[in-house]
């Protein structure tokens, strides 16, 4: 279990430079297949009021896209046992879905989703490590494994506590960078119209409608605008609205 800390540094070392979040991952990629994995997935999740609930919003190797896509079309985040484990019982530990499996910890719904994993798509062993449960959202990465059971405890009990570091690292690159961070941010929060992030920087401003330059716009359509904006943030307050543009960078 010793800590590779000649391979976390050249991590750093190439990650500090780089400014597009897929050459991030790529980068993060590389460093989890020299640590045995076969490959990788972060997720995110947005801890936002919405009318809808949010479904993980994913970087992660091409291997495995087609097993996302099937994850994203039957919406499994509501079996994913990672998830649950994350927001109900605020687990922070790496977590061995065959070992949950095995001490009957799974429910049938979650136990399928496993089995299709490994059935369909050939993912014999994952190791999930949450990173993340905060104000913001839930973050957390699982790499996956071909080898069988034996032999990936070998590869996990040596290179687990750098494989939580490397994913540390990575992490704190691309969450507490804006620039980054709008990659896991719901469609509907970026594509604001001009008028929405004119009516949004105003209020988080601290201004009130009936302040709006008449010329431009009227306090009336200021607040039609308003209340566009909080129904697309899952028809909240104005408060709240203010909170979770500052929180997510949005102007």
């Amino acid at each position: 279990m010793a800590i590779d800390y000649y391979l976390l540094g050249q991590f750093t070392v190439e990650l500090q430079s780089i400014n597009r979040i897929e050459d991030c991952f790529q980068i993060y990629e590389k460093y989890i297949h020299q640590l045995h994995f076969n490959g990788v997935v972060y997720s995110f999740i947005p801890k936002m009021t919405l009318e809808k609930e949010q479904s993980p919003i994913f970087q992660y190797s091409d291997t495995y896209q087609d097993f996302l896509a099937h994850y994203l079309a039957e919406d499994f985040s509501k079996q994913d046992f990672t998830i649950r484990e994350i927001q109900l019982n605020q687990q922070l530990n790496p977590m061995d879905a065959w070992e949950y499996e095995r001490k009957g910890m799974l429910s049938k719904k979650e136990r399928s989703v496993i089995e299709i994993a490994r059935e369909d798509y050939g993912i014999i062993n994952t190791l999930s490590i949450p990173i993340m449960n905060k104000e913001i959202g839930i973050a957390g990465v699982t790499v996956f494994s071909t080898e069988q059971t034996a032999l990936f405890n070998k590869i996990k009990a040596e290179n687990i506590e750098t494989l939580r570091i490397l994913t540390h690292q990575f992490n704190e690159k691309i969450i507490y960078q804006s620039h980054f961070f709008k990659n896991f941010l719901p469609p509907q929060l970026l594509n604001l119209t001009k008028k929405e992030q004119y009516i949004l920087k105003f209020i988080i401003q601290g201004k009130t409608m009936k302040e709006l330059p008449e010329d431009y716009i009227s306090h009336r359509y200021g607040e039609k605008i308003l209340g566009i904006i909080r129904k697309k943030f899952g028809n909240i307050s104005t408060n709240q609205v203010i909170y979770y543009a500052s929180k997510y960078h949005l102007i």
